[in-house]
């Protein structure tokens, strides 16, 4: 818990004060940190409404109370007065009157509504129209690059994000996969960190926060031109903070799928589905589809299944 929410509090501190900075409303704030980022739908506001809202002032006076003098959270938090007021009057999230979303009935029917940044007051909610979050399913250096509001506001809240987890390595993990796998676990992000930080390129990265003259991590001027992780000889190796590469090890009998990915290409697929080899003469079968929604996209994949078990000699069949 203490290696995610570390990073998750600043991550959605940022993602909240920069929404109401860069005048984003509550949808499009959670279109462009959800899927996107590979972060569930909720996004932040969506979160923050899950857990109370009434729960951050305390947690933000216990990190401000415990955190080292020149720790970026220091500088990133800012009380908000709106959110302040929401508390006050009961907002706090689904457990009270609303959040920043709550559902309405009007004429028998459920309206969901989204509250207005500005004004505090509700309206129905739209799905957001900004074209960074289409431009977001082309990858991260895609969104973060798009010129309207959305990019602007996705590159400033990973800028600050991803900085502040290269610059606590070692200080709050010995490893850069222990962080990965907090933010997975904690946060049920699709990616930690590091992983998004491969996604945009630890150089492009680091040039980009000269560019704006940020701070580039430590960890990040080391890894250099390279990955975070990488596959060396059919071995995935991750970079640590001694500067060099480590293989990374799995308790006895344990074998993680994205090892294999990392490792090289699925055997066969499209958007809906993909094949691997696991080794052992063993097929994995995972669905990337809606609800793992079987559509005719997935029945072809699984057509190519049927015809490679026995050709490829295969044994077994894991469906993910």
């Amino acid at each position: 818990g203490f290696i995610a929410n570390r990073i998750g509090i600043l991550w959605m501190e940022s993602a909240v004060r920069f929404a109401f900075e860069d005048g984003l409303t509550v949808e499009e704030a959670d279109a462009i940190i959800g899927r996107p980022m590979g972060i569930p739908k909720t996004g932040v506001f969506g979160l923050m409404d899950l857990v109370g809202i009434d729960l951050q002032p305390h947690v933000a006076a216990s990190m401000l109370a415990t955190l080292p003098e020149k720790d970026l959270y220091r500088d990133l938090h800012q009380p908000s007065p709106f959110i302040n007021q929401m508390i006050e009057t009961g907002f706090t999230g689904r457990k009270g009157k609303g959040g920043f979303y709550r559902l309405n009935t009007e004429s028998g029917k459920r309206v969901k509504e989204s509250i207005d940044l500005e004004t505090g007051e509700y309206h129905p909610s739209t799905p957001s129209q900004l074209e960074s979050v289409a431009a977001g399913r082309q990858g991260l250096r895609a969104l973060v690059n798009h010129p309207d509001k959305g990019g602007r506001y996705a590159w400033r809240v990973l800028s600050h994000t991803l900085s502040y987890a290269a610059s606590l390595v070692p200080e709050i993990a010995d490893t850069i996969q222990d962080v990965d796998e907090a933010m997975r676990a904690g946060y049920a992000w699709k990616w930690g960190p590091f992983e998004l930080l491969d996604q945009l390129g630890p150089a492009w990265f680091s040039n980009r926060l000269q560019q704006e003259g940020m701070p580039v991590p430590e960890l990040v001027t080391a890894v250099g031109e390279g990955n975070f992780y990488r596959n060396q000889d059919s071995t995935l190796e991750s970079f640590g903070h001694s500067g060099r590469y480590n293989t990374i090890s799995r308790a006895e009998g344990v074998l993680m799928l994205s090892d294999i990915k990392r490792a090289g290409d699925r055997i066969a697929g499209n958007s809906a589905a993909s094949a691997w080899d696991l080794g052992d003469q063993v097929l994995c079968l995972e669905f990337h589809t809606k609800m793992n929604s079987l559509d005719a996209e997935v029945f072809k994949v699984i057509s190519e299944v049927i015809t490679l078990i026995p050709a490829k000699g295969f044994q077994a069949l894991v469906i993910y």
